[in-house]
């Protein structure tokens, strides 16, 4: 459970960058919003790692009370002045209709992502923030191997590769689907 809200925290980051690019009026005060959630999200990821249960409506900053009173072996969640100040930004944004400033909004990217990067090798290493994909969830080692393929060879801008290497998986999907009937259901996203 906690590795799917790591990646749905990673998720909602990179939403939220990708609005940041966009030059629109609302655009910084979306993707702060985006940002707040992402770091949210990887907060219930570190509590339900450690065993400590929030409660039902938690606020941003009783996760570390939470989280470092829990006394584990991982020590003290980082950086909490600055994700302190990135909640504040979101507090009056959403609560009281003040929209914040690029810049200020960038560098809550910057801490965000530093912070997530932290909290991942802190409580969920071996894992790396950076390197974390929905492809960690294919159960097959084979299809998994040829998805990670492909993400690296598209960062590489060897886009023909990692079609080749996404159609071999597609053919160990269907070469295997018999063993695979009722586990899955294949649908395609718009956003693909």
């Amino acid at each position: 459970m906690s590795e799917r809200q790591l990646l749905l925290s990673k998720a909602m980051l990179m939403r939220g960058e990708g609005v940041l690019q966009s030059s629109g009026i609302f655009d910084a005060s979306i993707s702060l919003l985006l940002l707040q959630d992402s770091v949210e999200m990887a907060l219930h990821a570190v509590a339900t790692k450690i065993g400590a249960k929030p409660p039902r409506k938690a606020a941003f900053e009783d996760y570390w009370g939470l989280i470092d009173s829990a006394g584990t072996q991982f020590g003290q969640l980082p950086m909490k002045i600055d994700m302190g100040r990135m909640n504040s930004a979101r507090v009056d944004l959403k609560h009281h209709g003040n929209r914040p400033d690029r810049e200020g909004v960038e560098e809550h990217f910057r801490n965000g992502r530093a912070f997530l990067g932290k909290v991942t090798a802190q409580y969920f290493s071996p894992l790396d923030f950076e390197r974390l994909s929905i492809v960690s969830l294919v159960a097959d080692e084979e299809i998994r191997a040829q998805l990670e393929a492909a993400e690296g060879q598209v960062k590489n801008d060897d886009l023909r590769a990692a079609l080749i290497s996404c159609a071999h998986a597609y053919k160990l999907i269907r070469v295997d689907l018999p063993r695979f009937r009722g586990q899955f259901s294949i649908s395609i996203s718009r956003s693909l």
